[in-house]
């Protein structure tokens, strides 16, 4: 579900009042539908939003008069990973750039992996209008006590379990699907994942999700898909041998291939080396020391400058009183690139 129709209209209204193509007064509703190409009774229901706000007061001819010193602002909280600080004003530089013009100040707010609820109720006294979470930051605690104070907040990530949470998340799936093709079409018919998440929830969702996906090739789901729970806590560290490993136990059902989407370490590519599997390693998060010699090379490249416009769009649209319904976006913005070929199943590729 995408942001409705007059709350995304009643943003752009907002931004040109912000930018002056609109100074003391707004034109009649009939003359801004016909001028955003929408419908009469949607361009109303954008109006009204501003009405609400008391940024925009109704006059004569169905015009609208702009109080300027009622233009929303406030302190927007970018959460992240305490590790990612030191990287975040770079990285999110064109959403900094667009929250400032929006008129609202950006702040980063940085969040150990191991949360507690406690943390989350000290974390958000501050006086914050909005939070935007990234790289998997929010949990089930941070939206029990944001719910709480009625601050609105939008995150990257689908949260499984926990309702009435807004998020913009890149398809992940496509890709998967993707190199599971490829896979198939080279021969391989017993495909795994190695897949970790620290989202309370997450992993049991891309469980399912991924068996969908093999029952589209009509594939088996392996005994042998990590799927886990458990995820490191220190992430600064250039592998995690901390993360929980089942040994391989049946070993007449090893799977041809084995897809590494996520850093989970080296013991889980180890974990597979010497079986005969061939190994697809995703680049972008697994150094180049650890890739075996047989493996293939993959990176995953999603447009995140989409993603984090989009979110703080929703955010923004939420914070001026729109979108009744909760938004789920997943975005189709996920690109595959193999850096190595894959070669065809007992055979040499020619």
């Amino acid at each position: 579900m995408d942001i409705p129709k007059y709350s995304q209209t009643a943003v752009e209204l907002l931004r040109r009042i912000r930018r002056g193509v609109y100074t003391d007064k707004l034109p009649p509703i009939r003359e801004l539908a016909a001028e955003f190409d929408i419908a009469m009774q949607t361009m109303f229901n954008a109006v009204q939003l501003l009405v609400k706000k008391e940024l925009l007061i109704p006059c004569g001819s169905g015009g609208m008069l702009i109080d300027r010193g009622k233009l929303p602002c406030g302190f927007v909280a970018i959460t992240v990973y305490d590790t990612m600080l030191p990287y975040c004003s770079l990285a999110f530089e064109n959403l900094l750039r667009q929250i400032s013009e929006d008129g609202y100040t950006p702040i980063f707010l940085g969040v150990p992996r191991q949360q507690q609820l406690f943390l989350a109720e000290r974390l958000f006294k501050a006086d914050i209008a909005g939070v935007i979470f990234l790289y998997s930051a929010i949990n089930p605690e941070f939206c029990e006590v944001l719910g709480k104070q009625h601050t609105p907040f939008v995150s990257a990530n689908i949260i499984p379990g926990v309702k009435n949470v807004n998020f913009v998340e890149c398809d992940t799936f496509i890709g998967m699907d993707f190199l599971v093709k490829q896979l198939y079409e080279k021969g391989y018919r017993k495909i795994a994942i190695n897949l970790v998440s620290p989202l309370e929830g997450y992993v049991r969702f891309c469980s399912c999700r991924w068996r969908k996906i093999l029952e589209k090739y009509d594939l088996p789901y392996s005994s042998h898909n990590s799927f886990r729970d458990e995820f490191p806590v220190e992430l600064d560290k250039e592998c995690f041998e901390n993360v929980a490993v089942e040994p391989l136990k049946n070993k007449d059902d090893l799977p041809d291939a084995v897809i590494n989407w996520s850093g989970s370490g080296i013991k889980i590519i180890k974990k597979y080396a010497g079986t005969g599997g061939l190994q697809l390693l995703n680049v972008n998060s697994i150094k180049n020391m650890y890739v075996p010699e047989n493996a293939v090379r993959f990176s995953a490249e999603c447009d995140n400058v989409c993603q984090r416009k989009e979110l703080w769009d929703l955010l923004l649209s939420i914070l001026i009183g729109g979108t009744c319904k909760t938004v789920h976006r997943f975005l189709d913005n996920i690109k595959i690139c193999l850096h190595d070929k894959i070669p065809y199943k007992g055979k040499v590729e020619k």
